[in-house]
């Protein structure tokens, strides 16, 4: 096989901080953890409920913590004063798929005390996660009442960072060879390419589905070129998103996304990506260069399923070159698209034969005050030597992107 294992840079967690009794809703404004509970609670069904346990004191003289009648939380050794009400906190403990555990527990508990009593209840199978607080790793051995921890405090369950990268790129793995290697996975993923790995249909988007739920913070994810083109079905082209994202919770560590030629096309394609979007609450950028038949249907049917997302879009860089958005209409479609992404810094329209009509529409389509700061507008169909009219939608451009700093449209002067 040609692929390529490499260990990549451990770097910091990032996730928000977040104060006493925030609602999860709160913690939407960045960390790969991050949860949209309003959303997600009306579309899909958590792997483990939502539940509240209170976790008794082990009375003073009992030999060990497994005759318990429930998992202890507190030292064997602490006096009984301890065990008071006023001593106990209710935490709410979100593991990384969105799913909530809430429990009471003494402050006088240890973090390794909260995670091995969830292990030995089943609540996590595998793995070995760390309870974090805000921006703080929290230390395992330190008491809960030394780190900040008070009643209604949210905590986020995660595992150690991945460092691992998997480059196995033009193998044709198919469905099955990805669902082997996902097997014997060494351990989580950060970055993974899959370029031409004859990924297609309903069975390449769940074999990438398990992957991405082998790598709870994976980051990077490039599926290009797994377009359908010698599959053992006529009826499959490319990875089915919509099957992909049936089989996965939102995917909160996931930032940049690359699907170019994945055979993404008219109203299907435009649908398919957002069923991905909805699953991938952080992701900043997105790429779907190639896809020459997604076209302003497609555009135009992946605004409409945004539309009823009931959160702003956090992406800020976004690649439509080459998507077949043509004339008028492909400029309309782009600018109505741009209101659902209100973030967006990087804007690449390029190889669309958009024509002066089509960029005029874009222009006059697009929100009245955007945070676009780099536009490429290369082979768009506009003349050599731009004349008053294309002026016009340039100042009109720079109107509307107040922090404009580069056109990149070769080849083209005013007169």
């Amino acid at each position: 096989m040609g692929g390529a294992w490499s260990t990549g840079s451990i770097q910091a967690f990032s996730a928000p901080a977040f104060s006493e009794r925030r609602s999860s809703s709160a913690l939407l404004d960045k960390g790969f953890a991050a949860l949209e509970r309003d959303f997600e609670a009306s579309n899909r069904r958590l792997d483990v409920a939502e539940r509240t346990e209170d976790f008794p004191t082990l009375p003073v003289g009992r030999s060990s913590p497994d005759e318990a009648d429930f998992d202890q939380l507190e030292s064997p050794a602490l006096s009984p004063q301890h065990d008071s009400a006023a001593n106990k906190v209710e935490l709410k403990l979100i593991w990384m798929d969105g799913s909530v555990i809430q429990l009471k527990v003494s402050l006088t508990a240890t973090c390794n005390d909260v995670i091995s009593s969830l292990h030995r209840r089943g609540v996590i199978s595998t793995g070995c996660p760390r309870l974090l607080l805000g921006t703080s790793l929290l230390e395992g051995g330190t008491c809960l009442s030394e780190t900040g921890v008070s009643d209604g405090s949210e905590l986020q369950l995660v595992l150690s960072q991945p460092c691992l990268n998997l480059d196995v790129s033009d193998n044709n793995l198919g469905d099955t060879g990805l669902e082997a290697l996902v097997e014997g996975l060494p351990g989580p993923l950060q970055r993974v390419s899959l370029l031409r790995s004859g990924l297609c249909g309903k069975a390449g988007g769940r074999a990438v589905a398990k992957l991405m739920k082998a790598s709870p913070g994976l980051e990077f994810l490039d599926l290009s070129g797994n377009n359908g083109f010698g599959a053992v079905s006529l009826g499959d082209t490319g990875i089915d998103l919509k099957a992909l994202a049936a089989e996965i919770h939102s995917c909160y560590s996931l930032v940049h996304v690359t699907l170019a030629d994945c055979s993404l096309e008219g109203f299907l394609g435009g649908q398919q990506l957002a069923c991905l979007l909805y699953k991938t609450p952080n992701l900043q950028r997105l790429d779907v260069h190639s896809n020459n038949n997604l076209g302003s249907t497609g555009m135009l049917a992946l605004s409409s399923a945004l539309s009823a997302l009931r959160r702003p879009l956090k992406l800020t860089g976004m690649t439509l070159e080459d998507t077949g958005l043509e004339g008028e209409e492909g400029g309309d479609s782009a600018g109505i698209l741009l209101h659902q992404i209100p973030f967006l810094t990087s804007l690449n329209i390029s190889n669309n034969l958009l024509l002066p009509a089509g960029l005029q529409a874009l222009v006059k389509t697009m929100p009245d005050t955007t945070c676009i700061s780099r536009l490429d507008a290369c082979n768009i169909g506009l003349p050599c030597k731009l004349g008053l009219q294309e002026a016009d939608f340039f100042r009109l451009l720079l109107e509307k992107c107040p922090g404009l700093k580069l056109v990149e449209s070769e080849g083209h002067t005013f007169d």
